[in-house]
């Protein structure tokens, strides 16, 4: 599944967790698309950014409250909070992607499955998150060595 595909049927999850809270695996298993125990697998991202924003949810939304100003998190839509929760788990403790591409995914699904104001908001917040939790850099890699000409 691709990493696309697999974030908006994450979102779909964190929603359907979000309005009617139960555990996050029977959720994934009732979901349209049919997350069951033989997909899970091929599912993998899925359960994982699932199940890691539920088992963080505190920590996440204390997060986002020091970033929303004026705003807390069970004030925000149920499409924006989800696409929200998600986007800072994966900043927070997904460490595979860029932080810009990160972000960038988070505000195309805001483009789909929020409002027009939507994809301007996540921009926001989860730009605030990563400065207030910067990912350390990798070290760059040592240049090759030059070969003298003979």
């Amino acid at each position: 599944m691709k990493r696309r595909l697999a974030r908006e049927r994450a979102v779909q999850a964190i929603f359907a967790y979000t309005v009617q809270p139960r555990p996050i695996d029977d959720i994934l298993k009732n979901l349209p698309v049919g997350l069951d125990s033989d997909k899970v697998a091929g599912d993998a991202f899925v359960v994982e950014l699932c199940r890691t924003t539920c088992a963080n949810l505190a920590r996440i939304d204390a997060e986002l409250t020091q970033v929303v100003e004026h705003w807390k998190p069970e004030r925000l839509t149920y499409a924006d909070r989800a696409i929200l929760r998600l986007g800072v788990c994966e900043l927070l403790f997904f460490s595979d992607v860029p932080p810009r591409v990160v972000i960038n995914e988070y505000i195309e699904l805001a483009k789909s499955m929020g409002d027009d104001q939507s994809p301007k908001f996540v921009n926001g917040v989860l730009d605030k998150i990563l400065k207030n939790n910067p990912r350390p850099h990798p070290a760059p890699a040592p240049a090759p060595k030059n070969k003298p000409k003979a």
